[in-house]
């Protein structure tokens, strides 16, 4: 965790903004009410959840044994990825650096406009 900590460090301005502390405040209020467990940096919480997706402010995560298994579960659940960020797919810091045939939603954005 202080890897992904010290990463996210650059940006510990963002708690400057009023809607993203209130969010902050908001969410690990309720976490603290329910004695749940998470890591807490002071700008942005992170929480071990199943859930994919996450309250602003907080990044949920999970871990897994068996990458046949975690397949299975993203292969299931596509249509509420954006994209896999991993040493196996799309690598740290290239998420938002696509290729000329990556698609946003697998949709070729010239075939789209063509058949308007």
């Amino acid at each position: 965790t202080n890897k992904l900590f010290n990463a996210f460090f650059d940006y510990k301005g963002v708690i400057n903004h009023l809607k993203y502390s209130n969010n902050y405040d908001y969410n690990k209020t309720v976490y603290l009410m329910n004695s749940e467990k998470l890591l807490d940096n002071g700008f942005v919480l992170l929480k071990e959840d199943q859930s994919i997706q996450s309250p602003v402010a907080t990044v949920f995560y999970e871990f897994y044994n068996d990458r046949e298994v975690l397949n299975k579960y993203i292969d299931d659940n596509s249509s509420l990825f954006q994209c896999i960020v991993s040493k196996d797919d799309i690598p740290f810091g290239k998420s938002q650096i696509p290729d000329l045939n990556d698609y946003a939603d697998q949709i070729d954005t010239v075939k789209f406009l063509q058949n308007i």
